[in-house]
């Protein structure tokens, strides 16, 4: 096949978005998106026979830049798979979510979200460390402009600019790593990392520098305070950021890192320690808030937890597959969340109720997604955390397996509490609402069946079955299960002190210096104000459309 065909998941959704921005009527803009959006989930399949053959597109961009190198392997076939599937079922949820909003929102908002997926694409596929570099801040970027979508929302505001803000101090940290590798050994490549000139302590510098940029992107502790407060987006948007791009390239940083920086002093140990300390915080969160979508981000910052310390683990395997999994059932939570919220018009489950009678099919999806989420055989949630589990009885301390124990328990306590406020209970004072329309059924109908068929895509589906069943600790984990639903069920009192609740939702002290930073980005800002045109998704087009004419410069004039 051609390697051409590699630049594909990137140039697809960028270029649907370019055409988006000169489009004028709705039926039009959603028609374009769905189109684009489907046409690129079918570019992103090709990825697999692609990296069967090891395919390698390579692009001369001068002497400093070197060669760019886009070659898909397996993993970042996964995640580029991810991003394309997931965002196409996100963008045909959308037809139905945004119905009512005026051509030049709507253009934000899918040149946005496009830009966001192939940007994702861009930073699994490149072998090439500034460029991975340019693909991390674009995600943050378009993350913070579909975080703030809504102008008038001062919370929207706040959290898009939270959430730059504290992922840009795990950018300085790739920055620094970077530039402490290619400045030494005088290449950007991946392979750099593996040069002899490199010293013990530039490594180090460069592994701990990856590991904060990481923990940073996928709201771990202690950069996770951000994730909570991105849930002022539009649903369909954090089901992206949830499960298809922006919390997963933390993840991806170091799983395709981790054989380089696996020797150094300490890594892999404060690596499996943000994952066990997230996963609690992460519950914690999940367990303390009324708002639907809270709960859904405390349970992200948990599950990404766990895949956190299975890299640190050694577990790569079972991180991969967890990451897959996850990414099917937070994105049918998510919209099935969404599906509710727009019907209901509030994220208060307090003031949902008895829902599963209006909307049997959102509540069956809703439930499908719950139970793989709490780890209940035979749906895909079970084996991934079971492997991980399993992992963590052959290489943790015993402590450590009984926070992650702990985080099983949370976790089925959180989502019996969750299911039961929206879907249960006494219908609330409110007008009828109806079942979700053909678009959102459509994306929740797909994704339910991802969970339960996604296992299927394990080459060795019986060995992994054989192992799972015999371990010890799946006994284990699904008493605990029981347990945490059985203190749901009986609605037994548990509380924190209102401190603690405090810490846990504000980032455990970090607080200040967050404000801090985001009183300095908005002074810069100010003092920018002059250079802006006013509109921001002008602004982003603008520089989208100058790199991908650059691209096509670059790959007829160096790669044909």
């Amino acid at each position: 096949m051609n390697p051409i065909l590699t630049a594909l998941p990137i140039l697809i959704p960028w270029i649907g978005a370019l055409v988006i921005m000169g489009l004028h009527r709705t039926r039009v803009i959603h028609g374009v998106a769905v189109g684009t959006a489907i046409l690129n989930g079918i570019g992103a399949l090709l990825l697999i026979p692609l990296s069967a053959e090891h395919a390698q597109l390579l692009i001369a961009a001068g002497q400093f830049w070197g060669t760019w190198r886009f070659s898909p392997d397996s993993l970042s076939a996964l995640l580029s798979l991810i991003a394309a599937i997931i965002g196409a079922l996100a963008v045909i949820f959308s037809v139905d979510y945004m119905h009512g909003t005026n051509s030049a929102d709507l253009k934000r908002y899918y040149g946005l979200v496009l830009l966001f997926i192939g940007g994702m694409s861009g930073l699994v596929l490149t072998d090439h460390l500034l460029l991975l570099f340019f693909f991390w801040e674009l995600v943050a970027l378009c993350s913070f402009a579909l975080i703030a979508y809504y102008p008038h929302n001062p919370a929207a505001a706040a959290g898009g600019v939270k959430a730059l803000v504290i992922t840009q101090i795990g950018g300085i940290g790739l920055l620094i790593g970077i530039l402490a590798v290619g400045g030494t050994a005088g290449d950007f490549s991946f392979k750099a990392l593996h040069s002899s000139a490199l010293t013990p302590a530039l490594k180090t510098l460069a592994g701990f520098g990856f590991l904060i940029a990481a923990a940073a992107k996928s709201a771990q502790f202690p950069f996770h305070s951000w994730l909570p407060d991105a849930m002022e987006a539009p649903t369909p948007i954090s089901a992206l950021i949830h499960a298809a791009t922006m919390v997963n390239a933390g993840v991806y940083l170091m799983l395709r890192f981790y054989p380089v920086f696996v020797d150094i002093p300490g890594w892999t140990n404060c690596l499996m320690l943000i994952g066990v300390l997230s996963v609690l915080i992460g519950g914690g969160i999940a367990l303390l808030t009324d708002d639907l979508k809270r709960v859904l981000a405390g349970s992200t910052i948990s599950q990404l937890g766990y895949l956190f310390f299975a890299v640190g683990a050694g577990a790569s395997a079972a991180a991969e597959f967890h990451l897959l999994n996850h990414a099917i059932f937070k994105g049918l939570l998510f919209l099935g969340a969404g599906a509710v919220i727009h019907a209901l018009h509030t994220r208060d489950m307090r003031r949902m109720g008895g829902v599963r009678r209006e909307m049997p099919l959102v509540f069956a999806t809703f439930l499908i997604g719950s139970l793989a989420l709490v780890g209940v055989p035979i749906l895909n949630g079970f084996w991934s955390k079971e492997l991980i589990l399993e992992a963590a009885v052959s290489h943790a301390p015993g402590w450590i397996i009984g926070a992650l124990l702990v985080g099983v328990g949370m976790t089925a306590l959180y989502t019996y509490r969750m299911v039961r406020q929206v879907f249960w209970g006494r219908t609330q004072n409110r007008a009828p609402i109806h079942e979700a329309p053909l678009g959102m059924k459509i994306a929740l109908i797909s994704l339910a069946g991802g969970v339960v068929l996604s296992p299927l895509c394990l080459p060795d589906l019986g060995g992994v079955i054989t192992e799972v069943v015999s371990a010890p600790v799946t006994l284990l984990a699904l008493g605990i299960i029981l347990v945490g639903a059985g203190i749901g069920w009986l609605r037994l009192p548990f509380s924190l002190s209102q401190r603690a609740i405090q810490a846990l939702d504000r980032g455990l002290g970090l607080t200040p210096l967050n404000r801090i930073s985001v009183q300095l980005t908005s002074l810069s800002a100010e003092g920018l104000r002059g250079l802006h045109t006013g509109v921001l998704s002008l602004n982003l087009m603008a520089v989208v459309g100058a790199l991908v004419l650059l691209l096509i410069i670059l790959l007829v004039g160096g790669a044909l």
